[in-house]
């Protein structure tokens, strides 16, 4: 902040998958975790960014979720995308919050993106390919 005289952007990514499970199946820390990167950490950074920015002026946030947070439809997937859902709905929350302070925030929230939260543990590309909701998921094939 001294650097570039306060926060003014701040784009809020985090994201793990845990260990895909049905709903009813993760271990307890597994479930929580999950909520803990994907939900808390947002939160987190967002309490310290707004606190800033509400004080020197205002800013802008933007959090990132997913699109499976509005749809589910992913078996296996229930942590995440309840986790994701609660970071859509916290940002919504939050954007009438603080707009009349001079902060604005909003989220983005994209579809399946090839990057290593698409592949489970130890699995390579072809698998994943053939899994049917990885790769294929992929609209852009990137």
């Amino acid at each position: 902040m001294e650097r570039h005289d306060g926060l003014h952007v701040a784009f809020n990514n985090a994201g793990t998958v845990g260990r895909p499970a049905p709903t009813a199946e993760p271990e307890d820390e597994v479930w929580s975790n999950v909520f803990a990167v994907n939900t808390t950490g947002i939160w987190l950074a967002m309490k310290y960014e707004i606190a800033h920015m509400r004080a020197n002026g205002g800013g802008t946030i933007v959090n990132c979720s997913s699109n499976i947070g509005f749809h589910g439809r992913r078996p296996g997937m229930s942590a995440y995308a309840a986790s994701k859902a609660a970071v859509s709905v916290l940002t919504r929350n939050a954007a009438r919050e603080y707009i009349a302070d001079g902060v604005r925030i909003s989220g983005i929230s994209p579809g399946a993106t090839d990057t290593p939260l698409s592949f489970r543990s130890g699995e390579d590309r072809a698998a994943r390919d053939e899994r049917g909701d990885g790769g294929a998921a992929i609209a852009v094939g990137r």
